[in-house]
């Protein structure tokens, strides 16, 4: 991901950077940039204390990627950011530049959604990467609001079933997929193309109508369906009743579900069937 005529070990020069600081064990507490031991003294922006120029390592690396996020491509050239390890110190990561990438802050703490001192929201993330970006950080985010569950949950969990991380592995978190980075690029270039070609089909209308015990459709009552998995990890959706009583899925056929229906205080009511290439709608009542 190299927007610049520089090449890494252009950048060392440029930016004065000490190859020594490269490996972890020559950044001691008397020369780190924190002052914790952890991060080289060339590691930021310039310091009485040291001999930087343009802001170290982090800098040279956003010069590298012509000051774009490493994975959506925002442009960081004015903003916060965040450098990243793509192998961690404790996965045996070093601070040499070929391990480093930078990333706006959403994109970062999606990597590290546990890490509450980031800053960052990861569920400001796209949900896909850009089409150029590094195959390293080309991972996709875990829809969060309803609107995103009901458009890609069900599809990109079947996508996951299919697919292998590779050299992405590193960047999935609790908030990713593990959707290997060819397709999670393909899915950023053409999604419907990658279902497609993946043979991915949501075949199965299935409808559950839920009424009250007087026989009244029940408006917002909560559906949630588990999906039978080929690949051991099942698919939860979950949406709630229109107006009519009507909850409606688009799934694949021949998967077997587990539902549970819940109204307030009314439910649960827990049911099992299988889905077929015919529409079906499955009655339920909930008890007063």
């Amino acid at each position: 991901m190299n927007h610049t005529n520089l090449t890494l070990r252009d950048l060392y020069d440029t930016y004065n950077l000490n190859r020594r600081y490269n490996h972890p064990d020559n950044v001691t507490f008397s020369h780190s940039y924190f002052g914790d031991g952890k991060y080289p003294p060339d590691w930021g922006e310039k310091r009485t204390d040291i001999s930087t120029t343009h802001g170290g390592r982090r800098e040279a690396i956003r010069e590298y990627q012509g000051g774009l996020c490493a994975r959506c491509g925002t442009d960081i050239s004015n903003s916060e950011f965040n450098c990243h390890h793509y192998l961690s110190l404790d996965q045996g990561g070093k601070h040499d530049l070929n391990n480093l990438l930078t990333l706006c802050l959403p994109c970062h703490r999606l990597i590290h959604p546990d890490v509450d001192d980031l800053d960052g929201n990861w569920r400001e993330a796209p949900i896909f990467p850009s089409i150029d970006a590094d195959p390293r950080m080309a991972t996709v985010r875990k829809p969060v609001v309803t609107s995103e569950r009901r458009q890609y949950l069900p599809s990109l969990s079947l996508v996951a079933e299919k697919s292998t991380p590779a050299e992405n592995t590193p960047a999935l978190s609790t908030a990713t997929f593990k959707i290997g980075p060819g397709d999670a690029l393909a899915a950023a270039e053409d999604f419907e193309r990658l279902l497609d070609e993946m043979g991915i089909h949501f075949d199965s209308e299935y409808t559950v109508h839920v009424t009250s015990s007087a026989d009244l459709s029940l408006y917002d009552a909560t559906v949630e369906l588990t999906v039978s998995s080929q690949y051991g990890t099942n698919i939860t959706l979950e949406t709630t009743t229109d107006r009519s009583g009507n909850a409606r899925f688009e799934l694949p056929a021949g998967r077997e579900i587990k539902a549970t229906v819940t109204k307030g205080r009314l439910g649960p009511v827990e049911f099992v069937d299988t889905t077929t290439t015919e529409p079906r709608t499955r009655e339920i009542t909930l008890q007063d």
